[in-house]
């Protein structure tokens, strides 16, 4: 190696003392976690061992970089070899399992990347390990709730996220070049990442069944269906309409911070021209919803999560295909029609979802079209959308639960058309 300068004496030490850092968290939660059962002396690898793994995988690593990778090599095949001789030992016990044996591979793994300066890259590994070994009891509890359905749906996100986006050329195609199959499978990822998620949120998290959670998540997931529920349950229901109107105000309010949250991810710009227009009318709508539950606390928000599961193949693709024939319907309104088209285009499109027609504006605002048209177009298809449901609310719900409903669908309403102005005013 010859001599060192102090700066690289400091980089070397650093490395070391991260690497034996990996091996301490690792075999923390280890030992930990076999603590009821069985003794130390019968651990395989603990909070000792695990460090040592570690600094052998960044002293061999070490090693074959400077002499010769036949000796990281063979260092690996004699860790392995040990491990596997722990196996056994342990199975003899009648402890089958091979979670820990993997492990100790992998740190051994985490070590040497460390050498190699991939510092941010093994400590997050070895977090997230650590990670999913802490949460064992509860990752088999969550597995055991969950439905072939959403097993099924499990496989098919992995699909849609990681198998079928690196085939898929990132170049336009189609009507007007309009069409970009990469840049559109990625909005697909997207959606139903969050729509999953908070799918799987309202599934294990969720206190007594709440219908104030259900109209949380709905009006992230689809504000849409949500309402449909609502007005079809409280027609139903024997009881007060109220905790249904209130579940609704919820969900149709958040509707519009969901549209917040995809300008932030699509178009920076398009976020900060709208941002406070949004958040107003969202929050005017929630305050409503607020005011009302506490008026009327005495009967509960309780009730069936109605969220199904969102996600598969045919969704996706349904999405994409609507993402893609509105990006030629503005594509085509702008060229034809001016503003005016595109506007036209936002209000149909508002009728059934608010998501394509967003994200598809914010992803041309700035290059192909301008900024100002673009934000008015999203308050147009946001009020249609608005309109929408108010109409479901008068044709699925029972009276009772409209006359609640109406004041919050009202001030929904007076908020976005004020928005309107204000932003005709500005542009």
């Amino acid at each position: 190696m010859g001599s060192l300068h102090a700066s690289e004496i400091l980089t070397l030490f650093t490395g070391l003392a991260i690497a034996a850092g990996i091996g301490f968290l690792i075999g923390i939660e280890r030992e930990y976690a076999g603590r009821d059962q069985m003794k130390p002396s019968e651990f395989f690898a603990g909070i000792r061992t695990f460090p040592i793994i570690s600094t052998l995988g960044f002293l061999l690593m070490l090693l074959g970089q400077e002499v010769s990778m036949w000796i990281y090599g063979i260092g690996m095949l004699g860790v392995l070899a040990i491990i596997v001789v722990g196996y056994f030992n342990e199975a003899k016990r009648g402890d089958t399992g091979s979670t820990t044996e993997f492990t100790a591979v992998l740190t051994f793994i985490l070590g040497g990347l460390v050498y190699l300066h991939h510092y941010e890259l093994a400590v997050a590994t070895a977090v997230l390990t650590t990670f999913l070994l802490a949460l064992k009891s509860t990752l088999h509890r969550m597995v055991a709730r969950l439905t072939h359905e959403e097993i099924i749906a499990i496989l098919q996100f992995i699909v849609i996220t990681v198998l079928i986006l690196p085939f898929l050329p990132d170049k336009n195609y189609g009507p007007f070049d309009a069409l970009n199959p990469h840049k559109i499978w990625v909005v697909v990822i997207i959606l139903v990442s969050i729509n999953f998620g908070l799918y799987l949120i309202g599934k294990f998290v969720k206190p007594g069944n709440s219908l104030l959670l259900a109209g949380i998540i709905g009006g992230m997931v689809s504000s849409t269906a949500l309402t449909w529920y609502v007005a079809t349950r409280s027609k139903k229901s024997r009881g007060e309409a109220i905790p249904f109107a209130i579940t609704g105000i919820v969900a149709s309010s958040l509707m519009f911070f969901r549209i917040l949250i995809w300008l932030y991810i699509f178009n920076g710009d398009l976020f900060r021209m709208l941002a406070l227009p949004l958040l107003i009318i969202s929050a005017s709508g929630i305050g409503f919803a607020y005011l009302m539950n506490r008026r009327h606390r005495s009967q509960g928000l309780k009730g069936e999560l109605p969220i199904q599961n969102p996600l598969n193949l045919k969704d996706a693709l349904k999405f994409a295909l609507i993402y893609s024939l509105i990006l030629i319907l503005v594509a085509f309104s702008q060229e034809q029609l001016g503003n005016a088209g595109i506007y036209l285009t936002s209000a149909v499109s508002g009728l059934t979802d608010v998501d394509a027609i967003t994200i598809s504006l914010s992803r041309l605002a700035g290059d192909e079209m301008a900024l100002g048209v673009a934000a008015l177009a999203i308050l147009i298809g946001a009020l249609s959308n608005t309109v929408t449901k108010y109409v479901l609310c008068i044709v699925a719900g029972k009276r009772d639960f409209l006359r609640a409903i109406t004041p919050g669908y009202l001030l929904l309403l007076f908020s976005s058309s004020l928005a309107l102005l204000f932003l005709l005013y500005r542009i």
